[in-house]
């Protein structure tokens, strides 16, 4: 069944996100049946790269989910700048274990559909499962 909506949000720091991120579950939640673990697969999702966001880019993160069809979720997450990086190093396999970076965007390729940056890397659109 298709469905047409979307929510959003948006933050600064890492100590907004929590808040904001629940509130954005409840939305996501009102607005499509979505399964429990789809919903903690998304959170984690939403939580790594709204995080990398914040500590990699500048500037407010937006977060947007729309429309859910044939039960996937689309979802957004953007930020006015970011250093240029290369995300599909990190897509297939995680970083050595000594490394900081690269694990949030590994876990988020591995529990999403789908997961594609812009060419600036500001921009990421994941695709989630609901069921």
């Amino acid at each position: 069944m298709e469905k047409r909506w979307s929510v959003s949000t948006s933050f600064c720091k890492i100590e907004e996100m929590r808040k904001a991120l629940d509130d954005f579950l409840k939305e996501i939640g009102n607005a499509t049946e979505i399964s429990y673990d789809c919903s903690q697969n998304l959170r984690l999702i939403l939580t790594e790269l709204s995080v990398n966001a914040i500590l990699h880019g500048k500037g407010e993160v937006s977060v947007i989910a729309a429309e859910c069809f044939d039960g996937l979720l689309h979802i957004l997450v953007s930020h006015e700048e970011s250093d240029s990086f290369d995300p599909k190093q990190y897509y297939d396999a995680p970083p050595p274990l000594a490394s900081q970076n690269g694990r949030g965007i590994f876990l988020a390729k591995n529990l999403s559909e789908n997961l594609v940056y812009n060419v600036r890397a500001n921009k990421v659109l994941a695709c989630v499962k609901t069921r």
